[in-house]
């Protein structure tokens, strides 16, 4: 396939092999990911205005990182820090954690699935938040 360079502020971040190309049906996108393809909603608005004509896959050859204003570890140095003898709960969110979620992911270490021990691995995400 051919081969695309991948490039975060004018910095090549990731090479990518393509092996698949595709016009995506943005309208069903938006309703199986955001319940909605009304552009009030910030999601459907984004995939209509942001991305391109064009959807593209394959193997991605990773370059370089990119340079943030706040420590940022990889996921092998997460898993680095992780324990290896303890069920690990992870918890993902792009919005500032509040009681709700705090309820959610302490009490999912009650599973019946999670061993006596298991720890919470609460993992930020960066980029706009809900308004």
């Amino acid at each position: 396939g051919q081969k695309v360079c991948l490039t975060f502020q004018g910095k090549p971040m990731a090479v990518m092999d393509v092996s698949s190309k595709w016009k995506p049906n943005k309208v069903k996108e938006c309703k199986s990911l955001y319940g909605t393809s009304e552009l009030e909603h910030p999601g459907a608005l984004m995939v209509a205005c942001e991305r391109g004509e064009f959807y593209m896959g394959g193997e991605l050859q990773g370059l370089s990182t990119p340079v943030r204003d706040f420590p940022c570890a990889t996921p092998a140095e997460v898993r680095e820090m992780l324990p290896d003898d303890k069920d690990v709960v992870a918890f993902q969110c792009r919005n500032p954690v509040h009681r709700a979620h705090y309820e959610l992911f302490t009490r999912a270490l009650d599973a019946p699935n999670v061993c006596e021990g298991g720890i919470v691995l609460v993992h930020p995400t960066c980029g706009p938040t809900q308004a």
